[in-house]
Protein backbone atom coordinates (compact mmCIF):
# COMPACT_ATOMS: atom_id res chain seq x y z
CA UNK A 1 0.00 0.00 0.00
CA UNK A 2 1.28 3.52 -0.94
CA UNK A 3 1.28 5.78 1.88
CA UNK A 4 2.27 8.89 -0.41
CA UNK A 5 4.02 9.87 -3.20
CA UNK A 6 5.97 13.25 -4.77
CA UNK A 7 5.75 13.18 -8.55
CA UNK A 8 8.59 15.58 -9.52
CA UNK A 9 9.28 16.53 -13.30
CA UNK A 10 12.45 16.54 -15.25
CA UNK A 11 13.59 18.83 -18.15
CA UNK A 12 15.76 16.45 -20.85
CA UNK A 13 18.10 18.58 -22.53
CA UNK A 14 17.09 16.99 -26.17
CA UNK A 15 20.38 18.12 -27.24
CA UNK A 16 22.21 16.28 -25.18
CA UNK A 17 20.32 13.31 -25.93
CA UNK A 18 20.93 13.47 -30.19
CA UNK A 19 24.22 14.88 -29.62
CA UNK A 20 27.48 16.44 -27.73
CA UNK A 21 29.87 19.32 -28.12
CA UNK A 22 33.40 18.37 -29.14
CA UNK A 23 34.36 19.33 -25.55
CA UNK A 24 31.95 16.81 -23.97
CA UNK A 25 31.58 13.03 -23.85
CA UNK A 26 28.17 11.03 -23.15
CA UNK A 27 27.18 7.52 -22.30
CA UNK A 28 30.39 7.12 -20.98
CA UNK A 29 29.64 3.47 -20.18
CA UNK A 30 29.35 2.65 -23.88
CA UNK A 31 33.11 3.51 -24.88
CA UNK A 32 33.98 1.36 -21.50
CA UNK A 33 32.58 -1.45 -22.87
CA UNK A 34 33.36 -0.70 -26.54
CA UNK A 35 37.39 -0.65 -25.33
CA UNK A 36 37.34 -2.92 -22.41
CA UNK A 37 34.85 -5.84 -23.38
CA UNK A 38 36.62 -9.14 -24.01
CA UNK A 39 36.44 -11.08 -27.35
CA UNK A 40 33.37 -13.57 -26.95
CA UNK A 41 31.75 -10.26 -25.35
CA UNK A 42 32.59 -8.22 -28.15
CA UNK A 43 31.08 -10.74 -30.58
CA UNK A 44 28.36 -11.62 -28.63
CA UNK A 45 26.89 -7.95 -28.62
CA UNK A 46 28.19 -6.73 -32.75
CA UNK A 47 31.14 -4.71 -31.49
CA UNK A 48 33.17 -6.73 -34.38
CA UNK A 49 33.41 -5.02 -38.39
CA UNK A 50 32.74 -7.79 -41.07
CA UNK A 51 36.67 -8.79 -41.51
CA UNK A 52 36.23 -9.57 -37.43
CA UNK A 53 38.04 -6.57 -36.42
CA UNK A 54 37.10 -4.25 -33.21
CA UNK A 55 35.03 -1.46 -33.78
CA UNK A 56 36.02 1.64 -32.85
CA UNK A 57 34.48 5.38 -31.63
CA UNK A 58 34.94 6.22 -34.84
CA UNK A 59 32.83 3.25 -36.04
CA UNK A 60 29.51 5.16 -34.67
CA UNK A 61 28.44 8.56 -35.90
CA UNK A 62 27.16 9.95 -32.23
CA UNK A 63 30.49 8.53 -30.43
CA UNK A 64 32.87 9.85 -33.42
CA UNK A 65 32.18 13.21 -32.35
CA UNK A 66 33.37 15.28 -29.44
CA UNK A 67 35.81 14.78 -26.78
CA UNK A 68 37.52 11.72 -26.10
CA UNK A 69 39.63 10.19 -23.20
CA UNK A 70 42.17 7.99 -23.35
CA UNK A 71 41.30 4.48 -24.04
CA UNK A 72 43.34 2.56 -20.83
CA UNK A 73 41.56 4.98 -18.77
CA UNK A 74 38.19 3.81 -20.70
CA UNK A 75 39.63 -0.37 -20.24
CA UNK A 76 40.07 0.58 -16.56
CA UNK A 77 37.07 2.13 -15.86
CA UNK A 78 35.38 -0.87 -17.59
CA UNK A 79 37.42 -3.58 -15.34
CA UNK A 80 35.75 -1.40 -12.54
CA UNK A 81 32.45 -1.65 -13.53
CA UNK A 82 32.19 -5.25 -14.03
CA UNK A 83 34.01 -5.96 -10.60
CA UNK A 84 31.03 -3.96 -8.80
CA UNK A 85 28.89 -6.09 -10.77
CA UNK A 86 30.46 -9.60 -9.57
Amino acid sequence: MVEGAEIKNYLLEKSRVIGCTDKERNYHVFFFVLRGANDEMAKAIHLNNPDGSRKTRKDFKYLSVGKDKDEAEDIKDYQELMIAFE
